[in-house]
């Protein structure tokens, strides 16, 4: 018996469009953007996928239980959604047969979305987020789309798992990572994500309830900090007159 199965509830009519791909990750960007899709575009549950060996977790909503990973379809696209950290034993396996089951469905290409964790966030700065592409073709389309690409850097985990697989089986695949603070939920780098999965999907994604979110969040968190660097500074102080 396989590890990994794919049940589909109805059939998914995927062929020619392109899938999302989102792994709860780092500030919780692939889930909160996911949840935001299936909300703003209509997205239909299908099916589910079932892991052999992951945690026994499941969200609840309305009183019934939700299966961890999930298969969505709208008329424009299609997601993965999966609430849970996989264990790493496990990720190759899923990401293989994930991979194989978007080649035989002939899906357009493959969109994975997620957290790139940085430092600190400072006062006015703008969050970005990158694409990382496994063919040229495709960075071509999405430079032609004013999408940043990212020049340098490393990217891990099932992320990582999604592209190389994805190169093997020939499937057109990109990346889109938003710069967030990995500990908490990160709605200004949910935004950059989707910012970029508009342009680059031509997707109409209505983000206001975010933004305000985003506001608050970010408000907070810049006060604690701020309050931080004071109590910083006064112990520094404090510790200065000491030896004075």
């Amino acid at each position: 018996m396989t590890n990994v199965r794919i049940r589909e509830i109805e059939e998914l009519q995927i062929t020619n469009k392109p899938i999302i791909q989102a792994f709860a990750g780092s500030g919780m960007v692939a889930s909160i953007a996911a949840y935001h899709l299936i909300e703003t575009l209509d997205l239909k549950e299908k099916g589910s996928i079932h892991v052999k060996g992951i945690p026994s977790l499941v969200t609840v909503k309305d009183g019934l239980i939700q299966q961890p990973i999930r298969l969505f379809e709208s008329n424009e696209i299609g997601l993965v959604l999966c609430d849970i950290s996989i264990p790493q034993e496990r990720i190759e396996d899923v990401i293989y047969q994930l991979m194989n089951w978007y080649k035989t469905k002939e899906v357009s290409w493959v969109v994975v979305i997620g957290g790139l964790p940085t430092n600190r966030r400072s006062q006015g700065a703008s969050v970005q987020s990158y694409t990382v592409c496994n063919n040229a073709t495709i960075r071509k389309q999405i430079e032609e789309k004013e999408v940043k690409v990212m020049s340098n850097g490393a990217v891990y985990g099932s992320i990582a798992y999604s592209l190389l697989e994805a190169t093997n089986l020939e499937i057109p695949c990109l990346a889109i990572l938003g710069e967030c603070i990995a500990n908490i939920p990160d709605y200004s780098a949910t935004l950059a994500v989707l910012d970029n999965l508009t342009k680059c999907l031509d997707l109409e994604i209505s983000t206001e309830k975010l933004n305000e979110s985003a506001t608050q969040l970010d408000e907070k968190i810049l006060s604690q900090l701020s309050e931080f660097e004071e109590q910083e500074a006064q112990n520094k102080s404090d510790s200065d007159t000491q030896y004075i």
